[in-house]
């Protein structure tokens, strides 16, 4: 027997996921819309916020809602008839859904990526029957979002508890699997579409007893085909697929119209063994100091600590070169083109201190960071971060990071639309198992009323004395390259300047890449990104592990920088793409057609002793 959603108080679901809601968003908070930051949402967190939760759903349609309370909105006859063909269509593929109970239904507001505004779409939520209160986070259960007007859908996400895993599918199995779904659920053929980029996601959720499931979904974007070339980022379409080749998402937009005429003619495009030669043209190598945990990914968000394990020696590029235009074989700098190497930088000697600070409960976090940082986390609140926490088996055996993460009080009684200003925030990193201090991220937020900043030179300066403490006791150089942010970018002629936001070309903050070196060698990542408020120079981000510099390996490297440019190159693959540039929310006159490099094949470092490929690869169960 289904429960009446009179019986439903909604209430009671959002309470249910509140707490993983605020780590995930805290998480993000504190380390910026990167791919490790989306991981620690929950997913059914994450996606309930913006209009796509993960849930169950099942043929118990959205027009089967018994006890419908008088308050509650219900969809009208067209839109909730087009819900439930669409409902219908997934329960082909999950025959289980068919006995799940309809958890919730709520009309309300849901962000919209491609606008950035808040819309109202139909939000539909079904779990597993025998699930019970304490369970529902854990439990089988799916969620889908409908277009407000005419029932469209939107998306559709499906959390199933025995699909857990920390494993990724292969970029194969993403792309079959995504293609055989696509196939089935429009019945159709793909010859007007292609399975594109993909890229990572993860989830996980905590139930009131500290039961966790965890497990990892590829994203992959199904493009449009433009005179048989697949136009980036243009399909209405993801698709996320997990580790054992289960869909369990996706997300949809309207399909907008193309005008062919604007999209240049490929049959005059240089051959890609041309746009190879310009590339390699353009590519440059580095030899470093490699600690192996950047070569083992555990997945979910997990951050290791690095240095536990033996350093690498390896060969890998420095530089990150656009997509090559296609007619030229020149890369266009408008897209994206950056290379540590062509970046200020200087080398200096300085003598570390050898100090470590070690905090083994929050008490301890907030007395230590005021001590040594000045910061005062004694005025935030402190949102417990499961998922950094991973109070659960996470399947990977390795030291840690554990976050702890504060926010700003908050006066609850205004208006959260009224509120501009950003809170106030922070996140410590402590190692899991040792409670070492080695991270912090602090936001200073209110309104930015400064306007005179501080020189590079101060900045710099700056960055060396936050992490110069936690160095090795003895002289060390540091590599440290300027990551000078930009007052002046240079656009396109087609971007009217005067439409952009000074806000989104200006930043607060200054940033520093800093690599010690050895034998003139840079370590990566033991330093790393250290930034600071471009105003006071008082501290942003930094990161700084204890480094053991005898334990380097000491022999030189057997393989050159030619051949190890060369074996590289041979791993690449390019096709041909186009592109149509948009800058915040102005989009070029045309399309453009490109070159873009597939680093598939070469994902990984290349061994400066053995000169064959290294792959980046995820630790096992």
């Amino acid at each position: 027997m289904k429960l009446p959603l009179s019986q439903l108080s909604g209430k009671s679901f959002r309470v249910l996921t509140a707490g993983v809601v605020m780590a995930g968003l805290m998480t993000t908070a504190a380390y910026g819309n990167t791919p490790a930051g989306v991981e620690a949402k929950s997913a059914l967190a994450m996606e309930n916020q913006v209009g796509a939760s993960t849930g169950s759903e099942t043929r118990a349609t959205a027009s089967q809602m018994e006890g419908q309370a008088p308050e509650r909105e219900t969809p009208p006859g067209p839109v909730q008839k087009k819900m439930d063909e669409f409902i219908a269509k997934i329960s082909q593929f999950y025959p289980e859904l068919n006995q799940m109970k309809l958890l919730y239904l709520q009309h309300e507001a849901s962000y919209q990526e491609e606008s950035g505004q808040a819309a109202r779409v139909w939000y539909v939520h079904y779990i597993d029957p025998r699930a019970t209160e304490k369970d529902r986070p854990v439990a089988y259960q799916v969620s889908f979002t409908f277009d407000d007007k005419d029932g469209s859908p939107q998306s559709f996400h499906l959390q199933n508890p025995s699909w857990a895993s920390l494993e990724d599918p292969s970029p194969s199995l993403a792309k079959e699997k995504a293609t055989e779904f696509f196939e089935k659920l429009f019945e159709t053929q793909m010859k007007d579409y292609e399975v594109g980029d993909s890229f990572g996601g993860g989830a996980s959720s905590v139930s009131h007893e500290g039961k966790q499931i965890t497990w990892r979904y590829t994203r992959v974007a199904v493009e449009r085909r433009i005179h048989g070339i697949p136009l980036q980022n243009s399909g209405p379409w993801s698709i996320d697929v997990d580790g054992s080749g289960n869909i369990v998402g996706m997300n949809i937009s309207k399909e907008t119209d193309i005008d062919l005429t604007r999209f240049p003619d490929p049959s005059s495009a240089i051959s890609p063994e041309s746009a190879k030669k310009a590339f390699a043209d353009q590519m440059k190598m580095e030899l470093l100091y490699m600690p192996q945990e950047n070569l083992n990914k555990p997945g979910n968000g997990i951050d290791p600590v690095l240095g536990r394990q033996p350093m690498r020696l390896v060969y890998q590029p420095n530089v990150f070169i656009s997509p090559l235009n296609a007619f030229t074989g020149k890369p266009d700098s408008t897209l994206y083109n950056f290379t540590t190497a062509d970046s200020p930088q200087k080398t200096v000697q300085v003598k570390g201190e050898g100090k470590a600070i070690f905090c083994a409960s929050v008490d301890e976090v907030r007395k230590k960071v005021k001590a040594e940082f000045g910061l005062p986390l004694n005025e935030l609140d402190y949102i417990t971060d499961e998922l950094h926490e991973k109070p659960g088996p996470v399947n990977v055996n390795i030291p840690k990071i554990h976050t702890y993460n504060f926010i700003e009080k908050r006066d609850p009684s205004r208006n959260k639309e009224e509120v501009t200003e950003l809170p106030r925030y922070a996140a410590v990193e402590v190692e899991s198992d040792t409670g070492r201090l080695v991270g912090i991220r602090y936001q200073e937020g209110g309104k930015n009323n400064k306007t005179q900043p501080i020189s590079i030179d101060r900045a710099r300066e700056k960055a060396i004395q936050l992490i110069l403490p936690y160095l090795p006791k003895e002289t060390i150089s540091l590599r440290v390259i300027d990551l000078v942010p930009l007052t002046s970018p240079e656009y396109p002629e087609w971007v009217d300047k005067t439409k952009i936001s000074k806000n989104d070309v200006m930043e607060d903050r200054i940033s520093f890449l800093i690599n010690p070196l050895y034998n003139g060698i840079p370590i990566e990542g033991m330093v790393g990104f250290v930034s600071v408020d471009k105003y006071t120079g008082n501290i942003v981000t930094y990161h700084a592990f204890p480094i053991d510099l005898k334990k380097l390996p000491l022999d030189k490297p057997v393989v050159t920088l030619e051949k190890a440019k060369e074996t590289y190159l041979q791993k690449l693959a390019f096709e041909k793409k186009y592109i149509w540039p948009k800058i915040f929310d102005q989009r070029a006159p045309k399309p453009s057609l490109f070159y873009i490099p597939d680093f598939t094949a070469a994902s990984g470092v290349i061994d400066a002793y053995t000169g064959e490929l290294i792959p980046y690869v995820q630790y096992k169960k």
